[in-house]
């Protein structure tokens, strides 16, 4: 392992060397892409309770309390079900549309705990399940879907409804809060509170890493993590670490405000880090203390510091070839390359739902009951 180890660790130090010219031999974005166009836009009838976009970005589903509707990329509704007229018990917290856009799956909440598979021209199928249900995901396949609860559950159903396997993903006693398949759907992950990797199959390998309420990022490979938390006590400092997949910690670094993000290849982290790394007991206690300086940064797969930004936010994602990513800021979002050059942005404050193709060629943000689909040209 030390050996694999230690030649995992010279070839970082050999990507990292040449990170910086093969950032400015990136194809960049024409200048007149860096307006982006609203491509449309749609006003629901009640409030947005979720949003997805389908893996192959072909169309969005957003769901209401009231109803959930899918549209395609020219903003034209596919189909809906206004699920309040045939089910009046029936919520929407949770929602995933497949890759054909022909089915979605939603989920409840505390007082509704059913998990329902949706299709456009077949069945409307109901699932009790174990806890409150809080994530769901479809496969890249669109053959299956995924739920977790607050009772630590994990589930994998056929897109009929027929249980392939139900494991305890939480240890026993935290919640499944998100979830997501690897590209090629052999193993899920499991992000918030719990920190796992569950196989295909159903077997589970729980992760180390950082503790506290915060999440986890993975390579395109399920080979190297990013996972981040802060005490859920109140007062004291956050961590982010990152992990192999065998789940050993690589490094670790101090952050008030630790959300990050890793590339598809796993060999560079972005995060905002403290600028101290050796605080005492009583800066993480003391909350007058707690704004200590700190800044953007990009790090290495072995924790080294790449380059240190001079922008300011809670990174969101790497662009599918790992050469750009978007932050999200007070004004809106913006998407950088590694050498901080803005590519696009769009000056919109208090959005709270964002998703996007992987090459962030397509964008569709929420507030309240507005749907934005934002297109940038190749």
């Amino acid at each position: 392992m030390k050996k694999y180890l230690l030649v995992a660790a010279a070839i970082v130090t050999l990507s990292v060397l040449s990170l910086v010219p093969l950032a400015r031999q990136a194809r960049p974005l024409q200048s007149s892409n860096l307006t982006p166009r609203r491509a449309w836009e749609r006003m629901m009838s009640a409030p947005i309770t979720d949003i997805d976009l389908s893996s192959n970005g072909r169309c969005v589903a957003v769901s209401t309390s009231q109803s959930f509707v899918v549209f395609d990329s020219a903003g034209l509704e596919l189909w809906r079900w206004d699920f309040t007229k045939d089910n009046r018990f029936a919520v929407a917290q949770k929602l995933a549309v497949s890759p054909k856009c022909d089915w979605v799956a939603f989920a409840g909440g505390p007082e509704y705990r059913y998990l329902w598979i949706v299709h456009q021209h077949g069945s409307r199928i109901p699932i009790k399940t174990e806890g409150t249900p809080l994530s769901v995901a479809i496969s890249h396949t669109g053959t299956s879907v995924a739920i977790g609860t607050g009772a630590g559950s994990l589930a994998l159903y056929s897109s009929e409804g027929k249980l392939q396997w139900n494991v305890n993903a939480g240890g026993g006693q935290l919640p499944v809060q998100e979830i997501s398949f690897a590209v090629d759907d052999h193993a899920i992950m499991v992000s918030s509170y719990a920190h796992a990797i569950v196989s295909a199959t159903g077997k589970p390998l729980s992760l180390g890493g950082a503790w506290g309420v915060g999440s986890m990022r993975a390579a395109r490979d399920f080979k190297t993590f990013v996972t981040w938390g802060e005490p859920p006590h109140g007062p004291g400092i956050g961590q982010l670490s990152v992990l192999d997949g065998n789940g050993n910690v690589l490094w670790s670094k101090v952050s008030t405000d630790p959300r990050a993000i890793i590339s598809p290849a796993g060999d560079l982290v972005v995060a905002q880090t403290n600028d101290n790394q050796n605080p005492s007991e009583e800066d993480g206690f003391e909350p007058q203390r707690l704004n200590l300086s700190k800044a953007l940064r990009l790090f290495s797969k072995t924790g080294t510091v790449v380059r240190t930004f001079s922008a300011h936010g809670s990174p969101v994602a790497f662009s599918s070839d790992g050469r750009s990513f978007v932050l999200s800021d007070a004004s809106g979002f913006v998407l950088l390359d590694l050498n901080e050059t803005p590519l696009w942005n769009i000056s919109k404050s208090g959005y709270p739902g964002f998703v996007s193709t992987p090459d962030f060629r397509s964008v569709v943000l929420t507030q309240n009951n507005l749907v934005e689909w934002y297109s940038f040209p190749n």
